[in-house]
Order: structure tokens, then sequence, then C-alpha cells
């Protein structure tokens, strides 16, 4: 599995940093697209969410995806976000 940064949008309000659009790509043929992740910065702890909308009195996610993809996506994700941070001097 491979994670390519498509856009990063800076919008800072409290620990969140920015936005990130990412592609998943799983192989030649096999990739996903998601929009829209918020990325957050609080003291020495950084992390990814998936966003969510509000129905009724609770928040759901957009996508829903079982929680060993989920896991695997996340890390590799935060990890291409600050190499393209670093790169482009966003940070």
């Amino acid at each position: 599995m491979k994670i390519e940064i498509l856009e990063y949008i800076d919008d800072p309000r409290n620990m969140r940093k920015g936005l990130v659009d990412i592609k998943v790509i799983h192989n030649e043929e096999k990739w996903e697209i998601f929009r829209g992740l918020a990325y957050f910065e609080k003291e020495q702890r950084k992390w990814l969410t998936f966003p969510n909308t509000k129905r009724e009195d609770k928040w759901v996610p957009y996508y829903e995806r079982c929680p060993e993809v989920s896991k695997d996506i996340l890390p590799l994700t935060l990890k291409a976000l600050e190499e393209y941070l670093s790169q482009n001097k966003w940070c």
C-alpha cells in the first residue's frame, strides 16, 4: 500500500492544523481517494481523522472502513504528510 498526498490546505483551528486529500494505492489497478482528512497537532502528538457529519445529535463518519484497513492507512498517511510538509516548507 502506498499513500500519495494530493492536496494539503493549511486551515488552523485550535488543534487542527489543516485538511488533506490522499490517494491510497493498493496496486496498479486498485486505488481510493479520500478528501478532507483533518490533521491535528497538540504538543508532541500528531494525528489524522476521517471526515464526519452530524446526524441528529450524533457524529458519524463519511467513510466506514474495517478497523484493520483504517489502522494501516492513517499511520502511513501521517508519515507521507510529514514528508510532504517538510519538502514544501509548511512547518
